[in-house]
């Protein structure tokens, strides 16, 4: 019964914030329909009600303060408008929403509501300009308010060391369990593959870490099917640096380098293809930190089995207060 009325939640959420999204794109420019037809496929119907709100906040902004906003009634503005908007339009709208008036009230936002807005309004130009729809991305232009008040939740550097000396000297792990290690140092990368399209230069530890398990793997402890349980490398003064030096010919090095970047490939496309089927859960995630800056193993696991609503059923409330 539990798990019914849980589907059923999620049911009643999602069409009660679909009825409100089609409400708030009735009162904007009829282009970005287009803009939320994209991003539906991976995204859910709270973040899309969120991007809505902020996006019409930027468009009333626009209406009270530029010229040519003015003359027009905000769902008669074309396309072309966010060409129009400079750097500073986006700069000058950030500050605004520090503290504006709606129905009367005083409503504030800091660094946190302010990054989220940018947030929405960066996805919704780079949707334009990556169709070739528009000629500028000027939302890109406009950095991110962040807040550092606190980390965001990661390994700690002792629980780093324990895990690479670990790996180090084969404790307790498994082959399978170092194939998984090899797939997480690589999941940054594939992250920004299948987000972005991209790579940068953020992934240069991880790659020698996967690396350097994927050698260990095969060299040392036997876990290649074409070398058994022969060593092929042996380690001296661990202690004191790790010395490690190959004891084999020249066509078996190569052959060890075949398979370390075969390995390490196989396992990056693991990462790839794990975020691209969970990619909707990924830009929850995502949109969580975004705004949280922080996330805890309980927040993190309820997003990931769809249970969010335990943790934002009271922010979701206030949110729509404040639009």
């Amino acid at each position: 019964m539990a798990v019914i009325k849980e589907e059923n939640y999620h049911d009643e959420q999602n069409k009660n914030n679909i009825l409100k999204l089609r409400k708030v794109l009735d009162t904007l420019p009829p282009f970005c329909r287009d803009f939320f037809r994209g991003i539906e496929p991976y995204t859910s119907t709270r973040t899309r009600l969120a991007y809505a709100y902020d996006i019409r906040l930027f468009f009333e902004f626009l209406h009270e303060t530029n010229s040519f906003c003015k003359k027009r009634e905000i769902t008669e503005l074309p396309l072309s408008v966010l060409d129009m908007v400079q750097r500073t339009d986006i700069e000058e709208y950030l500050d605004y929403m520090s503290l504006y008036q709606k129905d009367g009230k005083n409503i504030t936002n800091e660094e946190r509501g302010k990054a989220r807005k940018l947030a929405a309004l960066r996805s919704f130009y780079n949707y334009y300009f990556q169709s070739e729809r528009i000629e500028k991305n000027t939302a890109a232009l406009v950095p991110l308010p962040k807040r550092h008040e606190k980390e965001i939740i990661r390994l700690e550097p002792n629980e780093v060391a324990i895990l690479l000396d670990q790996v180090e000297d084969g404790t307790k792990l498994t082959k399978k369990e170092l194939e998984n290690k090899i797939a997480t140092f690589t999941g940054g990368r594939a992250a920004e593959e299948v987000v972005f399209g991209e790579v940068t230069t953020g992934a240069s530890n991880d790659i020698e870490q996967a690396t350097k398990i994927a050698r260990s793997m095969i060299t040392r402890y036997g876990m290649s099917d074409d070398f058994d349980m022969v060593a092929m490398e042996t380690v001296t003064n661990q202690y004191l640096g790790g010395d490690a030096s190959l004891a084999c010919s020249a066509d078996t090095q190569n052959e060890i380098d075949r398979q370390v970047v075969e390995l390490v490939r196989r396992e990056h496309e693991k990462a790839k293809k794990i975020l691209m089927d969970n990619r909707q859960k990924l830009d929850e995630l995502s949109n969580y930190l975004y705004e949280k800056e922080t996330i805890t193993g309980d927040e993190f696991m309820a997003i990931l089995k769809g249970n969010e609503e335990k943790i934002e059923v009271k922010e979701d409330e206030d949110y729509e207060k404040t639009v």
